[in-house]
C-alpha cells in the first residue's frame, strides 16, 4: 500500500500566484507612471504661466544699449618712487615693494 498523500491538487497553484503578483506590479506601476506623467505636465504648465508672467512684468527698453568706450588715453606716468614690474606699478615702502593700484603701467 501506498500511504504518501497526493500532491496532484496543488500543482498549477503556484505559477497562477506568481502571475497574479506579476500582473499587480505591472498594474501598480502603469498608474504611477500615468500619475507623474500628470504632473510632470502640470509643472510644465505652472513653469510656462511663471514664465509668461515674468516676461510680461520685464521693463521695456526704448533705448539701444551703447557699449563704454575703451580709455584711449593710456596709462598715467608713473609717480616718483614707483616702478613698473611685469605690467604692476609698486611702490617702495621702507625696503618691502608693494602694489599701488590696478592700474597697468
Amino acid at each position: 500500500m501506498n500511504y504518501r498523500p497526493s500532491t496532484n491538487h496543488h500543482d498549477g497553484l503556484w505559477w497562477q500566484i506568481a502571475l497574479g503578483i506579476f500582473v499587480g506590479q505591472i498594474m501598480t506601476a502603469a498608474l504611477l507612471g500615468v500619475i507623474m506623467f500628470l504632473m510632470g505636465g502640470f509643472a510644465a504648465y505652472s513653469a510656462g504661466q511663471a514664465l509668461k508672467s515674468a516676461v510680461r512684468d520685464m521693463p521695456r527698453v526704448t533705448e539701444p544699449m551703447t557699449t563704454p568706450r575703451p580709455n584711449r588715453r593710456g596709462p598715467s606716468p608713473l609717480k616718483d618712487g614707483e616702478r613698473c614690474v611685469a605690467g604692476a606699478r609698486l611702490r617702495n615702502t621702507g625696503g618691502a615693494w608693494i602694489q599701488t593700484s590696478k592700474e597697468p603701467c
